[in-house]
């Protein structure tokens, strides 16, 4: 699915995704991720799969990275500084992945699955092309299916990207649910 197209892998981690989508012939990809030592683990894997296409690692706070991509301005926290951060171009994607943490905080705002789930959400779908792909996640066993997939879907409409296609995929069987509502959840949205 990545083949001749631009990668943006967001909360990257070990950057599986991103070395996934060069092995699958992407044109590009970019792996963002807070953490340096995840990135440099993600560095190691590249080393060790010369014949890919070079990645890009990018660390960075999520929300300052993302909301230059989308052509959003950048606000702190209310009474703290912003740190400093890697000065991005406003371009968007044609396969982006959002697979945040269920909860962090920094100087720029906070990563919230529960409650908050759009400040996350409505950046990474301006971040993604017209005729994109847009895989988003939420692995809090609280929040169910049904309620999430409204509320991503209500999003992007009120964004004016409606979604031409929403496919749900369920976890793979490794990740068992006892009572058929798995915590992880991963929709994949066409525009």
């Amino acid at each position: 699915h990545s083949a001749g197209k631009s990668v943006l892998n967001l909360f990257a981690y070990t950057c599986g995704v991103g070395l996934s989508a060069a092995a699958g012939g992407a044109s590009e990809v970019i792996n963002l991720d807070f953490a340096e030592g995840n990135l440099a683990v993600g560095r190691e894997n590249a080393a060790l799969n010369p014949e890919l296409a070079p990645m890009q690692f990018i660390q960075s706070d999520y929300f300052p990275a993302i909301r230059q991509l989308a052509g959003l301005p950048i606000s702190a926290r209310r009474g703290h500084k912003l740190p400093d951060y890697p000065r991005l171009q406003q371009r968007q994607f044609d396969r982006v992945l959002l697979d945040p943490p269920a909860w962090a905080k920094s100087a720029f705002g906070t990563v919230d699955l529960l409650r908050d789930y759009q400040s996350l959400l409505k950046p990474a779908i301006l971040a993604t092309a017209a005729d994109g792909v847009l895989i988003c996640c939420n692995n809090l066993a609280k929040v169910a299916l049904g309620d999430w997939r409204a509320q991503v879907l209500r999003c992007a409409e009120k964004l004016g990207r409606p979604v031409r296609e929403c496919q749900v995929l369920p976890p793979a069987p490794d990740f068992p649910s006892l009572d058929g509502q798995p915590p992880l959840k991963t929709l994949i949205l066409q525009f």
